[in-house]
């Protein structure tokens, strides 16, 4: 599921993307973020810097994996929020709007997918 996220106005409904496995609902709560950033090298070391006030804050107590492109400054974020919906709401604040903004993201290329399949063996 893709959810065209803009910060600063952000107007994103949480949805919880459920499916039965032998009976048993499981909700995924993965997520994937990209954008592009103005330069791919200054936004990790920025990123580095704020990552444990952000995990705190977002709720996200699992490891975050993340890759940039310094060719083309573009960046990927995949986390597991312990809490979809408080993270939701987190991220559509003016303080993480600011704080993107400071680590050169560009507003208009902000992605947030929620991983709401899986293929199992």
């Amino acid at each position: 599921m893709l959810l065209a996220a803009r910060f600063g106005n952000f107007k994103i409904k949480p949805t919880l993307c459920r499916f039965n496995i032998h009976q048993n609902f499981i909700t995924m709560k993965r997520i994937v973020f990209t954008a592009k950033v103005k330069d791919a090298v200054k936004w990790e070391e920025g990123y580095r810097e704020h990552a444990p006030m952000l995990r705190e804050k977002l709720g996200v107590t699992k490891p975050i994996h993340f890759a940039t492109n310094a060719e083309t400054n573009e960046i990927c974020i995949q986390g597991e929020p312990d809490n979809l919906e408080k993270y939701l709401e987190l991220i559509q604040t003016p303080e993480l709007a600011e704080a993107m903004e400071k680590n050169g993201v560009l507003r208009d290329t902000v992605r947030l997918y929620i991983l709401d399949k899986q293929i199992s063996s």
